[in-house]
């Protein structure tokens, strides 16, 4: 295919303006050319990727990342972009020297590497990093590709105290989704609940309790507030309650050593026969609560939440009880009946 000689002429500019970039504030030679990029119909935007990875200035590498990012929020594959900009990011983040990159000395100290990354390379990688928030929230296979990749999962979480971008990465990183059986051993009532981007456990308490209010009859009243902040409706802060003992499938009775810890993942908690399970007894801490600050951070392409999927028959929470070795109760609970909810 022969180029087209508007499009090589305005990819020409970009490239001269990328590379002299300087700065957190982009050159208005470079606003200029990416706005005269933009009017054209039909651009590759695998070769501006490729541009990224290529260029000598950090920051403007990270505005063409940002510019390819914005066009992945609109639609465009975050698959064909993605990669080069990650090579980008760890081409800069190299360079970063951090306490981990020590050299003994003669006497078995430790001695701090000189180069620990300029304004610009920082400044740069931020950039980059929130291009990459866009197109990993988009792209399983891309988050996929990140977490088994021991070099890029090392490499962000070793510069993660110089890089917020590299800090949003992991984050996003750690977000889990999947499907998980709940049992409310006393009253012997079973659901099955579809947990979707959450990063720890508290943030995943807090969803589980807004969407069982209406179906568990030792529920408590859902703070319209709470549930808001933690599927990202709202900003804020705010402050939460533990409304049962959490309790690992294992434990055929309730006990701290058993817990589900909230500062862990959802995916520390139990698989039996391959299915995540959760068990819910009265509590047994006189309080145990967390504040917001373990939903964050929430994206707009990941929401987190939790929804109610089926509410198990008797028969089967009864199957579950006697898989796990719980103590037989007395006839299952009809007395209340609620119904799923989705919150």
């Amino acid at each position: 295919m022969t180029p087209d000689p508007d499009f090589s002429q305005k990819f020409s500019a970009l490239k001269a303006a990328a590379q002299r970039q300087r700065g957190s504030s982009p050159s208005g030679d470079l606003r200029r050319a990416l706005n005269d990029l933009a009017v054209l119909s039909d651009i590759d935007d695998m070769v501006i990727a490729d541009l990224v990875a290529e260029l000598s200035s950090p920051t403007g590498a990270g505005f063409l990342a940002v510019w390819l990012g914005a066009r992945v929020e609109g639609g465009r594959d975050p698959d064909r972009t993605g990669r080069p900009i990650a090579e980008a990011f760890l081409k800069w983040s190299r360079t970063i020297g951090t306490r981990t990159d020590h050299e003994a000395d003669g006497d078995g100290g430790a001695v701090d590497n000189p180069h620990q990354g300029d304004d610009e390379t920082i400044a740069g990688m931020q950039l980059l990093g929130q291009a990459l928030v866009a197109h990993l929230a988009r792209s399983p296979g891309l988050r996929r590709w990140f977490v088994e990749t021991d070099e890029i999962y090392g490499e962000l979480r070793r510069v993660q105290q110089h890089s917020i971008g590299a800090a949003w990465m992991l984050e996003l990183l750690r977000q889990r989704s999947g499907k998980l059986v709940v049992l409310n051993v006393r009253h012997k009532i079973g659901v099955v609940v579809l947990y979707s981007n959450i990063a720890t456990c508290f943030h995943l308490f807090t969803l589980l309790q807004g969407a069982l209010a209406e179906v568990m009859p030792d529920a408590q009243k859902v703070s319209k507030h709470v549930i808001d902040i933690a599927r990202g409706a709202q900003p804020g802060m705010a402050q939460d309650t533990a409304w049962w003992h959490y309790g690992q499938a294992h434990a055929a009775e309730p006990s701290l050593a058993a817990s589900v810890w909230g500062e862990a993942g959802p995916e520390s908690i139990s698989t039996v026969d391959g299915r995540q399970v959760l068990l819910l007894w009265p509590p047994i801490l006189q309080s145990r609560s967390w504040d917001a600050g373990f939903f964050s951070p929430i994206l707009e392409a990941t929401p987190p939440g939790v929804a109610v999927m089926e509410v198990l028959s008797s028969s089967q929470v009864e199957a579950w009880q006697a898989r796990l070795g719980l103590a037989p109760t007395a006839s299952f609970d009809r007395s209340w009946r609620g119904k799923p909810c989705a919150r």
